[in-house]
C-alpha cells in the first residue's frame, strides 16, 4: 500500500472518530432542549437527533470500512500517485470551508444568497461546468425554500424570496 493511500485511510479514520464524538456531544446537548408541549409533537430535538443518528451511522461505516481495508493490498495502490491520495483530504477541507462560509453567510446576508453561493461554488468547483452550476443553483434555491419554509415550516433568515413568493 502506498504511503499516500495509508495516510488517506488514517485521515478517514480520524474524521470518523471526530464525527462520532461531535455527534454524541450534540445529541447530549439536545437533551437540554425544551420538551414537546403538545401530545404527538416530536419536539424541537427530533429532527436534529435523526440527523445525528444518520451522521453516526455513516461515520461508523467509514470507520469500519477503513479499518477492514487497512491491511488489504491493491495492485493499483502501488502505482497510484500520492497527489491523488491527498486529493480526497483537500476536497474534504475545501467542502468544510465552503460549509463554514455558508453558515456565516446566512447570519449576514440571509439564506438565499448564501445557499446560492454555496451550491454554485461547490458544484462549479467539483464539476468544472460553471454554467450548469449556475443554472442548477438558481433552480435549487426556490425548491429548497419551498421544501423547508413552506412545507416543513422551518424559519430561515430570508432576504429575497418572501416578497416575491407572494406573486405566485
Amino acid at each position: 500500500m502506498s504511503k499516500g493511500k495509508a495516510d488517506s485511510r488514517i485521515a478517514d479514520i480520524v474524521i470518523a472518530i471526530v464525527l462520532l464524538i461531535l455527534s454524541f456531544v450534540a445529541y447530549y446537548l439536545t437533551t437540554t432542549w425544551i420538551p414537546p408541549i403538545l401530545p404527538g409533537d416530536p419536539g424541537a430535538a427530533f429532527f436534529p437527533r435523526i440527523s445525528l443518528v444518520v451522521i453516526c451511522f455513516f461515520a461508523i461505516v467509514l470507520f469500519v470500512q477503513n479499518i477492514k481495508n487497512s491491511g488489504a493490498r491493491d495492485a493499483r495502490d502501488e502505482s497510484a500517485d500520492d497527489s491523488v491520495a491527498y486529493a480526497g483530504v483537500n476536497q474534504f477541507l475545501l467542502t468544510f470551508l465552503f460549509s463554514g462560509l455558508l453558515v456565516a453567510g446566512i447570519a449576514f446576508i440571509g439564506f438565499e444568497p448564501s445557499a446560492f453561493a454555496f451550491l454554485f461554488g461547490i458544484l462549479g468547483w467539483r464539476t468544472k461546468r460553471w454554467l450548469w452550476a449556475l443554472v442548477t443553483s438558481a433552480i435549487s434555491i426556490p425548491i429548497i425554500y419551498f421544501l423547508f419554509v413552506i412545507v416543513l415550516n422551518v424559519r430561515l433568515p430570508l432576504l429575497f424570496l418572501p416578497p416575491y413568493m407572494d406573486l405566485f
